[in-house]
């Protein structure tokens, strides 16, 4: 049976999906699950010990190309519509996996990895493999699609971290010259920012990293500097290091 798309285009699937159930003793109560594909497959016997390697044997790159979180759909409150709400707000597929039984765990997981193989199914011929001469912001921008599930699980601390290695990518891309790297830094950027408070300014912060010069990486180490002591509530930091912003931007303007 093919899958409904409640939400999304089945024709151009995003690669991540939120997937309901509505409970066959009450239609208003529902449990959902998220969907992901990822846009690359995974040699899993390369990130286990070897003692565990037989473990393995049968199980192929393509039976990770996907993964499911929870792996029994979790009711959730507010029912269809909070679901629609969050897909919106996260630019999601919606997918209706239709009526079953929410308290028979083992029945509703079989029924959720049949509607995850389908959706990855439809994500491979609607998205097949590009050529690597041909990279695209289009691509890099999925890319970070994906990243952002992740991000969404972080503390702030571990996207501080990851925050940091994304400003050196991005700088090396741009004192190197290499558009591709840029735009796909940019993208990731953007993405984890909007896990972020709001007045960490990462998106500021990314425009100051994506300039030219010494200027604009040292005013793109700033606004690190100043989300990293916001994070710390060290507020007397965080003038100081403002002032310095406000400072290379009157001499920008001078």
């Amino acid at each position: 049976m093919a899958i409904t798309f409640e939400l999304g285009d089945p024709e151009r699937p995003r690669g991540h999906a939120l997937v309901f159930f509505r409970d066959a003793r009450d239609a208003g109560s529902v449990a959902a699950s998220y969907v992901v594909a990822l846009p690359l497959e995974v040699d899993i016997a390369r990130y286990v010990p070897p003692f565990l390697a037989g473990q393995l044997e049968g199980l192929s790159t393509s039976d990770m190309s996907s993964f499911t979180f929870p792996p029994a759909p979790e009711r959730v409150d507010g029912g269809l519509e909070w679901v629609l709400k969050v897909a919106r707000a996260r630019d999601d597929d919606v997918l209706d996996g239709g009526v079953a039984n929410l308290d028979d765990a083992t029945s509703i997981m079989t029924s959720l990895a049949q509607v995850a193989g389908q959706y990855l199914q439809l994500c491979r011929e609607a998205h097949p493999e590009p050529s690597l001469s041909e990279p695209s912001l289009e691509t890099a921008e999925d890319g970070a699609g994906v990243d952002q599930f992740v991000y969404e699980l972080m503390s702030e601390p571990e996207l501080l971290r990851e925050l940091t290695a994304l400003v050196g990518r991005l700088r090396f891309a741009v004192e190197g010259g290499d558009r591709d790297a840029r735009e796909d830094a940019i993208a990731r950027i953007h993405a984890l920012g909007r896990s972020m408070p709001g007045n960490r300014q990462i998106d500021v912060l990314c425009d100051a990293a994506a300039g030219g010069g010494t200027k604009a990486a040292k005013v793109a180490q700033l606004y690190l500097d100043r989300a990293y002591a916001l994070h710390s509530e060290d507020y007397l930091k965080v003038r100081e290091i403002e002032t310095q912003i406000s400072t290379l931007a009157g001499d920008s303007a001078g």
